[in-house]
């Protein structure tokens, strides 16, 4: 139970911080990021924590880490279909009608994981 709050605070930080900045602190990134791979259960995943400091490091988006892992999400069934309807309909409204010429998908991408635990 514990470990859902730890995701969904650090789901809402990182939302507020893409939303209004367009910058994640990086603790809260890798702190929501390890514990959804604690919460998958997969040990394999927490390779994707050198990802996205090499990513960071070569200032890259990591986006694609998190479309990964969402559509693994998708893949081993954990998220029900009404969510990720749900969900990818808010992430396309907000990409289309978006007046910020850089995107950030971040936002979308937690909304989903947020929709994922609840």
């Amino acid at each position: 139970m514990i470990l859902y709050g730890v995701i969904l605070v650090t789901c809402l930080i990182i939302a507020f911080f893409d939303y209004k900045y367009q910058s994640v602190p990086l603790a809260t990134l890798i702190i929501n990021y390890i514990a959804i791979c604690y919460l998958i259960g997969n040990p394999g995943l927490y390779l994707g924590v050198f990802i996205i400091f090499y990513a960071l490091a070569k200032e890259l988006p990591i986006d694609l880490l998190y479309v990964s892992l969402i559509v693994y999400l998708i893949i081993i069934g954990s998220v029900s279909t009404i969510h990720i309807a749900v969900t990818l309909i808010f992430s396309l409204f907000y990409i289309v009608f978006s007046k910020k010429k850089k995107i950030s998908f971040l936002l979308p991408l937690e909304v989903i994981l947020m929709s994922a635990l609840i």
